[in-house]
Parts: structure tokens; sequence; C-alpha cells
């Protein structure tokens, strides 16, 4: 059952990238403003609405199980990623989530990481 809501998770997340995708490939600049706003307004919330409620109903502690998992750090990354381009206005839907991803980056794995990883664009 852990496999199956980590796959859970990861797919929510690919849902997200596909739509934060939409805002780097839109050719025509006048259409970029209703797609971040979408975005912001719409799509982030509702993500974080659904792993919050998926927090909630697990352990309280962690989105899947009683341990750190895959779904906790595909979340942390694609959150830290996003918060490093959108700010974190992105969290304003869901102070339960930042907490959450502000929990993972204290880790020292993580935070090791952090340090060595290469600088992406996204």
């Amino acid at each position: 059952m852990e496999k199956t809501m980590c796959d859970v998770v990861l797919e929510c997340i690919n849902d997200v990238i596909k739509e934060t995708l939409k805002l780097f490939l839109e050719q025509d600049e006048t259409k970029k403003p209703d797609i971040e706003k979408n975005l912001m307004e719409v799509v982030y919330p509702r993500f974080l609405s659904h792993l919050e409620k998926m927090l909630k109903e697990d352990s309280g502690e962690w989105l899947v199980g009683d341990k750190l998992s895959v779904a906790d750090l595909a979340f942390f990354d694609l959150m830290n990623r996003l918060t490093a381009k959108k700010g974190d206005s992105i969290f304003d839907s869901s102070p339960t989530m930042k907490k959450h991803s502000e929990k993972i980056t204290s880790i020292a794995g993580v935070q090791k990481w952090l340090e060595k990883r290469p600088v992406t664009d996204m």
C-alpha cells in the first residue's frame, strides 16, 4: 500500500511539472501571465491541499508511512525548485506543507546534497 501511495504522490508531482512546463514552453508572451496566474491560484494550491490531506490522513509526520520516503523527497525537490523561481508565496495556501518542506530541508543528508548539487535552471 505504501508503494502505491508513493506512486500517487509521484504522479501528482508529474502533473504539477506538466502544468508548470506550459509556462516555459509558451511562445506567446501575452498568454504567460494567465498561465502564471493559474499556476499560483489553482494548480499549486490544489496540489498542496491534496498532499496536506495525505499528510494528515497518514502519520501526520510523513507523506507515506512512518518514515521519510521517496514521496517526501520528491515533494521537497519540486518545491525547492519552484520556490527558487517563485518565492515562498507558493506556500501561501498551505503553511503545513511549507513546514513539511522545511523539516525535510533540516535532514543532514538533504543539506549535504543541497550544498553540492549542480546548479540548474529548473
